[in-house]
């Protein structure tokens, strides 16, 4: 399923438990577009903070799963971010990060790196910009590989810190608890 579908899913599920949704971003349009799709699956309990990551306006301790996904990774501060999830949640609150990365196996690593140069152009064919492919495609080289954001997730005071690649490390979802 598409990424916004899974996440619809993830609102049905959490809605059945009377949990509160919390969509938050640096972006409304993005605030405005999931909230439009989770209330079509009767989730009444959405609510939004326009914001960036590093300094969320909300109360120390006050959420139980912190969830980010492509995100962190176009934060101007990630170490900021990360002790800024750490603040967020409660004792026992789990931290949750999908991204992409930098692929370092040598077979698969040509071929993203023929692939990651081709994007913008098809970006440019499909949608009239490549500006954002290249961004991506640039901001995925200059990000951390997967050990050295799990070491920062350490340094932010995170425990049982680990990760697993999915599409051979091309993305890669860390998990981390708040002890």
């Amino acid at each position: 399923p598409e990424k916004s579908e899974q996440i619809i899913e993830l609102f049905k599920e959490i809605n059945a438990k009377g949990t509160t949704v919390l969509i938050a971003t640096h972006d409304y349009s993005i605030i405005k577009k999931y909230k439009a799709r989770t209330l079509k699956c009767a989730n009444k309990k959405i609510s939004e903070i326009c914001s960036a990551a590093e300094q969320v306006p909300l109360k120390s301790e006050s959420v139980d799963i912190y969830a980010i996904s492509f995100g962190i990774r176009n934060t101007f501060d990630t170490e900021k971010a990360t002790q800024e999830a750490y603040r967020l949640l409660k004792k026992g609150g789990k931290f949750i990060c999908l991204e992409f990365y930098k692929v370092e196996k040598p077979i698969l690593k040509e071929l993203y790196k023929l692939y990651s140069k081709i994007i913008p152009s098809v970006g440019q064919l499909i949608v009239g910009d490549k500006g954002p492919y290249e961004y991506l495609t640039s901001s995925i080289q200059k990000f951390y590989t997967q050990d050295q954001f799990k070491e920062m997730l350490k340094q932010s005071k995170f425990k049982n810190v680990n990760y697993i690649n999915l599409m051979g490390g091309i993305v890669s979802i860390h998990t981390a608890w708040k002890i």
